[in-house]
């Protein structure tokens, strides 16, 4: 058994024992590891057990160290023998004794009475404690939270850890959980120990720690009484009783646990089936009469290990909705009852429905779906028992599930479908799912296809003459307008927003509707109302708690301020957005702006991260706007870097799935960036065609990006048939349509490409100068350094102008921006330079952007060759 958080205890130990003579008192529950501690610090040593009779007094002559191990249960003679040794000890004398408190015959005497020492003894006590959480972490290799899972369950007692992670399953399994090395029980010696102690107890005691073990988890001294079934005063002496045995322990909420917890289940083995269900029967009841909250979750799993079936249904149904409905809602507990629920055999067919339903919108929230939940929603979409229409209304469940959570969005979208059919009869979960297969997210659907459903929806709505579902329907046309730039999402977006003074369900249908319209005309460049859709929709979120489509408003945000420059801070908000939940709405958006912010700054690595997170793994399972544009920004750092083979492979594929899906105004990242791959190809013809089919995609429509993005795309084709002059009024125009939305970054990208125009027929590029400012004033310190490195190689970028007070170090790196290159050329982030060094990111950005500029390079990727090849 290795030392892990024993190192200190152990050179303590060592350290006690250089000087004779020497007594060493080393005290430590059972299981802590006392003897491991000696045998690998004092190697060598004489041991000796107690236990066995009377130690023979010529062990204590010899030159050797010596070990009394378990000198609780030393007998008289031998506790005489040690007191007597220790009043006239020999002078080579070097003694370990090794006990357990909590068994000693005198309480604090292990050696039965206090006796005399000599004085020319020294004297060291060593107190084990159990191990800590971080030992069991380092000592198992299981990640923290599992590592966690097994100290709990063993008290951090070493021995325990040991055997479980010695057992034969733990050793032949080729991945280990916490789960998995605690599926079969207590060890043999934990649990021989345990039975040991319990047998010696008396009548009462035994029955408060079977309490205890049937409890699982601590509980205060009433509800041990109670399931024990033991009047007040009793149950305390036994109580007393059992703690001072280490049978029981208190935890630091004033309750009472076994010790260690996965004791319980040695004890719970050994009870007969009556005696158990009796004591998990008083188990519920006791609970149950708590004061507010009641914890049902624990009762319900009571009154199942009882026998009671409708009790156990009854409050597993109600843990499970309090569960989902609680300020701080716990998803994974609520879908572990209802799976524990429907796993329960003879449900009658309308509560396995109505749990099986719950689960499924329980199962929403989760990271993922899981094969339980998937298995058992299919089992009951295909039993023929069941009405078509719940068959339908669970079939669009599992849909949902599989769409939302990517699992197989495009199989959803079949359940989907399938469920409408059956869904006929049930105009509220018909419409509710043809609103569903309206919206034009996922790829490889046309958007025709979408605005059939939409139809069909507004079809079904107006027919039912209700007015929910003709609200329902009118958010999803408000929906479907904002993502295609439909310039009907206007008059429709207001009418939606009039009903927000509707209450119930009709406000949710206003916030999905609001949330949807922000997002759709941000991806078209209308920030302003965006906004206003937004503030709109976040006051509603406070009003009906709709935590999900809130969510989905700060991606949206992000977006936006990307777009207008707003980048002050704007990384850490991706990143934490990014960090969050897996199934929040917003990730995806988070990555891809976190994935532009990267690429504008140089860092390639972190960018191509980025953008490959916001959807670019998988992209035919997530959201089509937020992968069509992590596609454009990607095949823009290829571009720049020259990877044009790689850069075609991914470029054709994202152009097939745009052009399949026909939101052609979602391309404003893309299209450029593929018009201008097919041009540096020679394929001209292809290039224009791609051109003239955007333009045809997004006529007509109310997209300003669009619009910006399409001039963008006739002045490449101008620039790369060698009509310079109408290919830089083409550009200078683009910016102007970018720089009035506003969007300043794609506006400075285009200003970059008009002075490189003027370049190439010899005219001072102005744009070129212009470029570099505004890439500098944003931040985008690789645009910036590769405008100013054009410059500089056409000789048109002077030397620094010196600041008073400050060393003009022109042309050439100042110490600072030195150092700082060193680190970047080194791998180093941003914000690791800036923690070395002590500064700010913002000023580490700065320094690379100018040694970028200083040495003519684009990306600092190239700062290890320039660096190396710089005579310092």
């Amino acid at each position: 058994m290795p030392l892990i958080g024993r190192e200190r205890e152990a050179v303590a130990l060592r350290a006690a024992l250089v000087g004779a003579p020497c007594v060493v008192y080393v005290a430590g529950e059972a299981g802590v590891g006392k003897s491991a501690l000696v045998a690998e610090a004092v190697p060598g040593a004489r041991v000796v057990r107690c236990g066995a009779g009377p130690m023979d007094a010529a062990v204590l002559s010899g030159p050797a160290p010596v070990v009394v191990e378990d000198l609780q249960w030393a007998d008289t003679v031998t506790l005489r023998l040690l007191r007597d040794c220790l009043a006239e000890p020999p002078a080579a004398l070097r003694l370990l004794l090794l006990y357990r408190p909590e068994e000693l015959a005198v309480p604090g005497l292990p050696l039965g009475e206090a006796g005399s020492q000599a004085h020319t003894v020294s004297r060291i006590q060593l107190d084990l404690a159990p191990l800590t959480p971080a030992d069991v972490t380092a000592w198992s290799g299981l990640p923290e939270e599992e590592a966690r899972s097994l100290h709990e369950a063993g008290a951090g007692l070493p021995h325990v850890l040991a055997d479980l992670l010695q057992a034969p399953a733990a050793a032949a399994a080729t991945t280990r959980t916490a789960c998995h090395l605690l599926a079969a029980g207590a060890p043999p010696r934990l649990t021989q120990l345990t039975l040991d102690r319990f047998s010696a107890l008396d009548p009462d005691t035994q029955a408060v720690v079977q309490a205890a073990a049937v409890l699982g988890e601590a509980a205060d001294e009433k509800v041990l009484a109670a399931v024990a079934g033991l009047p007040a005063e009793q149950a305390q002496t036994a109580l007393l009783t059992a703690l001072a045995g280490r049978l029981l322990a208190e935890t630091p909420q004033a309750g009472y646990g076994c010790h260690p917890p996965l004791a319980a289940r040695a004890l719970l083995d050994q009870l007969p089936g009556p005696v158990r269900r009796k004591l998990h029967s008083r188990a519920a009841e006791a609970l149950a009469r708590l004061p507010r909250p009641v914890p049902l979750a624990q009762v319900a799993r009571h009154h199942r290990a009882a026998g009671s079936t409708k009790a156990w249904l009854r409050t597993a149904e109600a843990a499970a909705d309090r569960a989902v409905q609680h300020k701080a809602p716990d998803p994974q507990s609520a879908a572990e009852l209802l799976r524990e629920a429907l796993a329960t055999e003879g449900l009658p067919q309308a509560t396995e429905v109505r749990l099986a339903r719950k689960l499924a919108q329980v199962a929403g929230h989760l990271s993922g779906l899981d094969d339980t939940t998937h298995a058992l929603l299919e089992r009951l979409i295909n039993s023929e028992r069941l009405p078509l229409g719940i068959r339908g209304e669970l079939r669009r469940d599992l849909a949902l599930l599989l769409v939302n959570q990517g699992a197989n969005p495009q199989q959803g979208l079949v359940e989907m479908a399938h469920a409408v059919d059956e869904l006929s009869g049930r105009p509220e979960p018909a419409v509710r799912a043809m609103v569903a297969l309206a919206m034009p997210f996922l790829t490889g659907v046309a958007v025709a296809e979408n605005l059939r459903w939409l139809e069909r929806a507004q079809a079904a709505a107006d027919r039912s003459g209700d007015p929910e579902l003709k609200l329902m329907a009118l958010a999803g046309r408000v929906s479907l307008a904002a993502e295609i730039g439909d310039r009907e999402v206007w008059p429709l977006a207001r009418e939606l927003a009039a009903a927000h003074a509707l209450g119930g369900v009709r406000r949710i249908e206003v916030l999905r509707g609001l949330c949807n319209a922000a997002d759709g005309v941000a991806w078209l460049g209308h920030y302003d109302q965006a906004d206003r859709f937004i503030r709109h929709a976040l006051q509603l979120a406070s009003r009906v708690g709709a935590e999900f489509n809130a969510d989905l408003t700060k991606g949206t945000a992000l977006r936006i301020d990307w777009g207008r420059g707003n980048w002050s801070d704007l990384e850490n908000r991706a990143t934490a957005l990014a960090a969050r939940n897996p199934l929040s709405p917003a990730r995806p958006e988070a990555h891809l702006v976190a994935g532009q912010l990267a690429l504008a700054r140089g860092d390639w690595s972190a960018a191509r991260h980025q953008l490959r997170a916001a959807g670019l793994i998988a992209p035919d399972n997530g959201a089509a706007p937020v992968i069509t544009a992590a596609a454009g920004v990607l095949l823009r750092g290829l571009l720049d870097r020259g990877e044009l083979v790689q850069a075609r492979r991914g470029a054709d594929a994202a152009w097939r799935r745009l052009r399949t899906k026909g939101v052609w105004v979602w391309g404003t990242e893309l299209v450029p960036s593929y018009v201008e791959l097919l041009a540096r190809a020679g394929e001209w013809t292809a290039a224009e065609r791609a051109v003239a089919q955007f333009a045809e995609g997004v006529e007509d429509r109310d997209a300003p990006l669009a619009a910006a993005a399409l001039r963008l795309c006739r002045a490449l084709l101008d620039r790369y048939a060698g009509r310079m002059e109408q290919a830089e009024t083409g550009f200078r125009e683009a910016a102007e349509q970018y720089a009035a939305i506003p969007q300043p970054y794609d506006a400075a990208h285009a200003l970059e490409r008009a002075g490189h125009c003027a370049l190439d027929t010899q005219r001072f590029p102005e744009q070129l100068v212009r470029a570099e400012r505004e890439f500098d004033l944003l931040g985008a310190t690789s645009d910036a350094a590769r405008c100013g490195a054009a410059l500089q190689r056409r000789g048109l970028a002077g030397p620094s102008v010196p600041r008073r007070g400050r060393p003009a170090y022109g042309s050439q790196l100042s110490p600072r921006e030195r150092e700082v290159a060193l680190l970047a050329a080194q791998g180093r982030t941003n914000a690791e330079i800036a923690a070395a060094l002590v500064l700010s990111p913002r000023t580490v950005e700065q320094h690379i952007g100018k040694a970028l500029r200083k040495l003519s390079l684009t990306s600092r990727t190239e700062l290890t060759s320039a660096l190396t090849a710089q005579s310092w």
